[in-house]
């Protein structure tokens, strides 16, 4: 037998080959899972929320090798494939399993998987809708022997304007009777907080005594300790004790203001230097002719006696706690921030208590 004939029988044999693993190859099928995404939230080290998914879908016809996954969108996540190795007969199925963290800053995702084996190589789509986290919420809380409701908004409201959270997340008591307020971000999104005195005290000493330092504050985040009615009669009755640099890192961080802040004499800026001492106090005395404010915090002090003309009448105004954001614009670092007070006191006007400044 000649040469040739050996190689076209050589030829056959390689096309028949290549025919019959085309042919395996054509009749491989996958299934289009529906990814369901467990509302379970992650605390990652970098404080970015994530979305923890698990599922699963089915491969026939893989033949034998090694499974891997990749993700084909620009949206990077971490995807586990498991089990990673097979050995499959002929329309044997495997199930794969598959999790991982999708990111915070989308309401839905699909996407493909490549899945492979020795012989071949699919992609599979999954796809999902991410669902609400299991995160406790509150309407109400008790702080300092008073009751206090918390601002809830799900759209951007003022002050900022901002979205404001109602969840243990953002608003707690701890086991020591400290109030937590915190501003983080969730599924793409910041949230603030604020609570609202369920009484209304008018004329009297408003006391805030802090157990965090408000010098170490991001330039976009402001600490509200303050009086307001939603009457806007009397400029609202917004008496503020305010902690910010606003929007700039050199700024002085705190002021009193009797609104409207852009009359003359109506606010006054300082700056606070805890240096070794978290704890700080804060407060003013409103009565019917003058409102004195005093700060203390380490061996240091600000006061300012406000006798001008806007100083407001009692009328359904409450005490109020805020931690919010200028203009809404995320801290310029990208972190969570929290802070933290120790005690707030009321003191009728009738009877004066404990430290003052006229």
């Amino acid at each position: 037998m000649s040469d040739s004939t050996y190689l076209n029988k050589y030829l056959c044999f390689i096309f028949l080959l290549l025919f019959l693993v085309i042919l395996r190859c054509g009749s491989r099928e996958t299934t289009n899972p529906e990814l369901s995404v467990v509302p379970t939230y992650i605390d990652l080290s970098t404080h970015q929320a994530g979305y923890l998914f698990s599922d699963s879908f089915i491969v026939k016809n893989a033949g034998s090798g090694i499974l891997s996954g990749s993700i084909s969108n620009s949206v990077s996540w971490l995807l586990v494939l498991s089990p990673r190795s097979f050995d499959l007969d002929q329309d044997e199925e495997i199930k794969i399993n598959c999790s991982g963290i999708f990111p915070s800053t989308s309401d839905s995702f699909s996407t493909n998987i490549c899945v492979s084996s020795n012989d071949d190589s699919q992609f599979v789509n999954i796809h999902g809708v991410v669902k609400d986290q299991n995160i406790a919420t509150q309407d109400e809380i008790s702080f300092s022997g008073y009751e206090w409701f918390v601002k809830s908004s799900s759209s951007p409201v003022g002050p900022g304007p901002n979205c404001f959270s109602n969840s243990t997340e953002n608003v707690w008591v701890d086991n020591q009777g400290q109030l937590h307020l915190k501003i983080t971000k969730r599924n793409g999104k910041w949230y603030c907080a604020e609570v609202v005195s369920k009484d209304s005290f008018g004329y009297g000493k408003y006391i805030f005594s802090l157990a965090s330092r408000i010098d170490r504050l991001n330039e976009n985040i402001v600490v509200g300790l303050f009086t307001w009615s939603d009457d806007p009669e009397y400029n609202h009755r917004e008496i503020d004790i305010e902690f910010s640099r606003w929007e700039y890192p050199t700024n002085d961080n705190a002021q009193f203001v009797i609104q409207p802040w852009d009359k003359p004499g109506n606010i006054y800026r300082f700056n606070i230097q805890h240096l070794d001492k978290d704890k700080s106090t804060h407060s003013f005395n409103w009565r019917d002719n003058y409102i004195s404010f005093l700060s203390i915090f380490g061996n240091s002090f600000e006061a300012f006696n406000y006798t001008g003309d806007y100083i407001p009448v009692p009328g359904n105004e409450n005490a109020r706690i805020n931690f919010w954001l200028v203009w809404g614009n995320p801290p310029s670092d990208g972190l969570d921030a929290e802070v933290v007070l120790d005690k707030f006191e009321f003191v009728p006007s009738q009877v004066q208590t404990g430290i003052e400044k006229k």
